[in-house]
């Protein structure tokens, strides 16, 4: 008998309790506030309630919703709120409706302060525009599920156009509510987290959408933001993300991802399952400060326990470091992690046909097997993996690992330069005047100025050994012109004044610019100071034509010699003989590169 009445006051408790959670207290939200008000200790609490919009007393929370911010606070309209808030299972039931040319909604939280902490318990609900946070904001959530609530204006939570001092801590798990449709909208607020205490944390599982968007947010915590079974729309883009330690977590996002113009400014911890064509994503955010979360935090958990969990900003920081740094090259596995969630992007991108995102995301994949090869050799050094880390090395200075032809030009050139100045110093037989040349220029003008001789008649004397050879030719032709036949004599005649046409020119030229009709030491002194700039004037540009000359010949002596063309014999003795064949060498080894990476981007 006992035992049945046990059981039934058991049975008869469960039924009381089941009834009392179906039954919510009805406000209005102008009720709601004067019942915070009208509050006589520092903390309201409030539980299992509704707050409905009222037509005719709630207009002051009903606001024209747009993209861009309609008002900024309103010191006149402004709520201030002085008390701790708790509220348990407490609904706030807005909606959204377009009017002409603009959307509306009715039972908006807006121009209200919270001097104190606000704690949301198992809120499904809430549309907050324009509010000040002073003391920190919290939601948790665990059960969406309500009897009359799993409309879709009941289950919509927008944050807007809002300001949280002192922390951020959203959590919203419906896994328990398969068939639930949420949506979740959080754009233009600012978060600052300065505290020790408090933190940025955003957790948002199973939801229809979730919208992030132009805020700007603040940690020097450690901070989450972690993202799984979104089934319609998920953007997180054009967010300011300065946060110290970031943790992005992106699970089963059914939905096309939009993921773009963020900036995050240090490293983040990412994860992700995949990315498909249908996802919206840019590169230019994460270069350079992608890390695998996983295995990061794992590291993290295990240093945590170490410490006995009491790991400071200044020290969490310092192991981010050593991660960055060393772990992630050292460690076999984590190294592979590493590489696979830059393997992701980079599928992505060749899907997308994005070969410039592509190659950016390649071009870090390198750099990171770089500096693991280096690893490597300094675990277990020998001459294969010296060999395999310098020829990474080199192939990012030369064409960033064959993604960048053009550059392997620019590098080539400066080694041609480079070898060009040496054979400047250096005679070879393509310079036929050697180091002469400039000796020869001086004695030219020294003859011409001692002399009472036209220029073109010193020039002539000097070609005299170079023209007696044609003048033999010519008597050749004079004296044999009647013993042969006469297309001989008609042919080698022609061919004998085209052979010495240059010297004529040059020197009827010079016959043309002779100044000086004379010797030097003839000359009136009143003429001698302009002719002199003349005759200095003259020699210079000769002696620069001749140094043009002897660079052009060093120039094409070293693009012979890059790119292995040859002539059977090396133009030059010495030294540079021997720089010429290791030149060759690295000629052969860099074009044969710059082919392979230009035929892989004309392939891609």
């Amino acid at each position: 008998m006992k035992r049945l009445l046990l059981f039934f006051l058991i049975f008869y408790a469960q039924g009381v309790l089941a009834q009392e959670e179906n039954e919510y207290k009805e406000y209005s939200y102008t009720e709601f506030f004067r019942l915070i008000d009208q509050e006589k200790d520092s903390v309201f609490r409030l539980s299992d309630a509704l707050i409905k919009f009222n037509p005719d007393t709630d207009q002051r929370f009903k606001e024209r919703v747009s993209f861009e911010n309609d008002s900024l606070y309103n010191k006149s309209e402004l709520i201030v709120v002085d008390k701790h808030v708790e509220l348990n299972n407490v609904q706030f039931l807005a909606r959204l409706y377009n009017g002409e040319n603009v959307a509306y909604a009715d039972g908006v939280i807006r121009f209200v302060q919270f001097q104190k902490k606000l704690i949301l318990n198992d809120v499904i609900s809430v549309l907050i525009s324009n509010c000040i946070f002073s003391d920190g904001f919290e939601l948790n959530t665990l059960n969406c599920e309500r009897e009359g609530l799993n409309d879709e204006t009941s289950s919509y939570i927008m944050i807007r156009y809002s300001s949280f001092n002192d922390g951020f801590r959203f959590f919203k798990n419906c896994y328990k509510s398969l068939d639930y449709k949420g949506y979740f909208l959080m754009e233009h607020n600012e978060f600052s987290s300065q505290s020790e205490n408090s933190r940025f944390s955003l957790t948002l599982l199973n939801s229809k959408s979730a919208q992030i968007r132009n805020n700007n947010i603040f940690s020097k915590n450690t901070a989450q933001l972690h993202f799984s079974q979104i089934s319609d729309a998920f953007n997180l883009e054009n967010n300011l993300i300065d946060l110290n330690d970031p943790y992005l977590h992106l699970e089963k996002i059914d939905a096309s991802l939009n993921l773009k113009s963020n900036t995050f400014s240090s490293t983040v911890k990412f994860e992700i399952d995949e990315l498909t064509e249908k996802d919206e994503v840019e590169w230019e955010q994460f270069k350079g400060k992608l890390v695998h979360a996983d295995s990061y935090a794992i590291l993290v958990w295990n240093e945590m326990k170490k410490l006995h969990f009491n790991l400071l900003p200044e020290e969490r920081e310092e192991f981010s470091n050593l991660y960055l740094d060393s772990v992630r090259y050292y460690n076999r596995s984590i190294y592979a992690n590493e590489i696979s969630i830059k393997g992701l992007f980079f599928k992505y991108f060749k899907n997308k046909y994005d070969t410039e995102s592509a190659n950016e995301v390649y071009l870090e994949l390198k750099d990171f097997e770089t500096k693991r090869l280096e690893v490597l050799h300094q675990q277990n050094p020998g001459f294969r993996s010296y060999f395999k880390w310098k020829v990474n090395q080199f192939l990012k200075l030369f064409s960033d690992y064959g993604t960048e032809p053009s550059k392997a030009i620019v590098f080539s050139l400066y080694v041609i330069i480079a070898f060009a100045l040496i054979y400047l110093f250096f005679p070879n037989s393509w310079d036929s005047h050697g180091k002469n040349r400039i000796v020869d220029r001086y004695s030219f003008f020294f003859k011409y100025l001692q002399r009472n001789a036209g220029m073109h008649e010193v020039y002539l004397e000097e070609k005299k050994n170079e023209l007696l050879g044609y003048d033999e030719f010519k008597s050749l032709i004079t004296q044999s012109e009647k013993s042969v036949p006469r297309f001989f004599s008609a042919t080698a005649l022609p061919l004998y004044q085209w052979a010495i046409s240059g010297t004529q020119l040059s020197a009827k030229i010079l016959s043309k610019v002779d100044i000086l009709k004379g010797t030097w030491e003839d000359l009136p002194a009143g003429q001698k100071a302009w002719k002199s700039f003349l005759l200095v004037g003259g020699f210079l540009i000769a002696l620069v034509y001749d140094l043009l000359i002897k660079v052009l010949n060093a120039l094409m002596l070293s693009i012979n010699t890059f790119t292995t063309l040859g002539f059977g014999e090396i133009p030059i003795k010495g030294l540079p003989r021997y720089l010429a064949i290791i030149q060759g060498f690295i000629g052969w080894f860099m074009l044969t590169i710059f082919s392979v990476s230009l035929i892989s981007q004309l392939l891609n």
